[in-house]
């Protein structure tokens, strides 16, 4: 069966895969030499067969790293074919465009500070620092969220601090424990309501 890519331009797509394949630090391919697109099925066997050495993964954090990973081949090798349709180099993009990516892989492993270690921390910063550290533990709130909190934000009634639109472009209220509030109702002591509650001394 003839190549629909033909000689030259295949070798130039062939070697862009390889490209970003070794860029993703997954230089396991080689430079595709192929006649047609069922060598790519040789290459993919290829791959796997480079990788079967590795051990197992056994915990859930090393299968959802084995399954990131994969993500990340499985878009680059996508880019790389669906470039090649955009050239008119093939017909149809039928073989690829229904391979899914694996769902919920790269969200980051949550892990919360015990509280000798948010000790540790807060201990470790510059004294004029340690505010806005002991502000981001007791609110989960960003640094640039903390930064633009203003005295009127904070409610000493209800313990709570009012969090502007940032990032996630939603506002939202943050309940303060005892400790959280009392920390705060120091930061506002003698500022005027749209004074910054955290600033460097």
């Amino acid at each position: 069966q003839q190549c629909p890519f033909g000689a030259q331009p295949l070798q130039r797509h062939a070697s862009q895969i390889d490209t970003g394949l070794r860029a993703s630090d997954h230089g396991l391919l080689g430079v595709i030499e192929v006649d047609c697109f069922d060598h790519f099925t040789g290459g993919r066997n290829h791959l796997g067969a480079a990788i079967a050495h590795r051990a197992k993964p056994e915990t859930d954090d090393e299968k959802r790293s084995r399954k990131s990973t994969a993500n990340r081949i499985l878009t680059v090798f996508k880019a790389m074919l669906n470039k090649a349709y955009e050239d008119a180099l093939v017909s149809t993009n039928d073989e690829w465009k229904t391979v899914k990516a694996f769902k919920k892989v790269d969200e980051p492993v949550i892990r919360f500070l015990k509280p000798e270690e948010a000790t540790r921390l807060i201990n470790a910063c510059p004294e004029d620092f340690r505010r806005l550290v002991k502000a981001a533990l007791m609110t989960g709130a960003r640094y640039s969220e903390l930064t633009g909190m203003k005295v009127e934000d904070f409610s000493p009634e209800t313990k709570q601090v009012f969090i502007r639109p940032s990032k996630s472009d939603k506002s939202r209220h943050v309940p303060l424990t005892t400790e959280g509030a009392n920390l705060f109702a120091t930061c506002i002591d003698g500022k005027l309501g749209d004074a910054l509650i955290l600033n460097r001394k």
